[in-house]
Order: structure tokens, then sequence, then C-alpha cells
């Protein structure tokens, strides 16, 4: 089960989260091996003031402005290429949700080793 934890500034009004969070999942979730309806997706709003790229703080993404972060996290066992095809399709509808310029996002890809990890009622193993 993929969680998706999506980090912004502030979204524009008309741009509901659970629309983005739901494209992430319908991108992502048939390069994992899982349904979308398999996919955990949070959105975490940073308030303005508190993203930084070095010294600077942002306050919007915009088509030119700082990224979006990304983190997918997932069982071990994907190979390298799911994983990459992961990246790049996460990164891809989050410009496309977003209005971003293409690859102005920052993905990350987490796996989540065997015994770590509770869910169901019990420990994944």
């Amino acid at each position: 089960m993929p969680l998706l934890k999506l980090y912004t500034l502030p979204l524009p009004a008309e741009l509901a989260p659970s629309t983005v969070l739901a494209a992430l999942a319908t991108a992502v979730a048939p390069i994992l091996g899982v349904r979308p309806t398999q996919v955990i997706s949070l959105h975490i709003e940073l308030q303005s003031g508190s993203y930084c790229l070095g010294e600077n703080a942002c306050d919007w993404h915009g088509p030119h402005g700082q990224p979006p972060v990304l983190d997918i996290a997932a069982f071990a066992g994907r190979s390298d290429s799911q994983i990459e095809q992961a990246l790049q399709a996460a990164a891809a509808t989050l410009a496309t949700q977003l209005g971003l310029e293409a690859g102005n996002a920052f993905v990350t890809y987490t796996e989540l080793q065997s015994g770590r990890v509770f869910t169901g009622g019990s420990v994944r193993r």
C-alpha cells in the first residue's frame, strides 16, 4: 500500500488538494502494481515562509516558482525501472495539475522494509 506525502505552499483556491492527490494515485498505482484505491495520499500545506531554498523564503509554486515536494513510500521489491517510472509519472502529474514547468517538482522514493510497517491489523512482512 503506497503512501504519497505531498508538501506544497498554499494552492490556488480553485484547485482542491484531493484532485491533485487523486491524479497522483491514478498515475503511480499501475506502475507500482496496485489499484489507485490502495494508495494513501496526504497533502500537507506549508505556511508561507516555512519553505526555503537556501537563504530565500519561498511563498508560491507557480510556473516558475519553487517545486512542490512529494515522497512516495512503498514496500521494497519494486524494480529500478518501476521506481524510475513512478518518479517520472508523479513529476509529470504534478506539473500538469499545478501548472508548473515540466520537471519543476522534487520527488523522492522511499522503500519500506519488511517488518517496519503496521497496516491492516498487523506488522507487514
